[in-house]
């Protein structure tokens, strides 16, 4: 059986009032919703949300998700964060990303920490979003 579930990742560079009303606007139903450098603990109404705190130089990461959805575990680190979220009797993993400078190894040292994480049963259900601040054509 398949599963459709719409995502949202934004860098928001410091989430307002004014660009949550804008993303509520997207949000809604399944939809998930991954949101870095947001600085506060603000998020869209009638979600569940986690949050990551950094520093202030580099802001923080949140993944929200509908009310109905549950958190079970959270794993973080400085660059990124990683919850095992359970939907009905499904398993998702999100990861949320933001790398300041982006390196080779700090992406290396992410897919290992991630891959040492999630069950290889569990592998096939990752939905992975951010900010990596590279372009691909390079």
């Amino acid at each position: 059986m398949s599963l459709n579930i719409p995502v949202i990742s934004w860098n928001s560079r410091s989430l307002d009032r004014d660009k949550i009303s804008y993303l509520e606007q997207f949000l809604g139903g399944e939809a998930m919703c991954l949101i870095q450098e947001i600085w506060n603990a603000l998020g869209p109404r009638g979600m569940k949300w986690v949050y990551n705190r950094r520093d202030r130089i580099d802001g923080d990461t949140s993944i929200g998700i509908p009310l109905h959805w549950q958190f079970q575990k959270v794993h973080s680190r400085n660059d990124s964060m990683f919850p095992r979220v359970l939907l009905a009797h499904r398993v998702l993993w999100a990861l949320n990303v933001y790398i300041r400078r982006f390196s080779i190894k700090s992406v290396a040292a992410l897919i290992d920490w991630a891959d040492k994480i999630i069950p290889v049963h569990e592998k096939k259900f990752l939905i992975a979003g951010g900010d990596f601040n590279t372009s691909l054509e390079k």
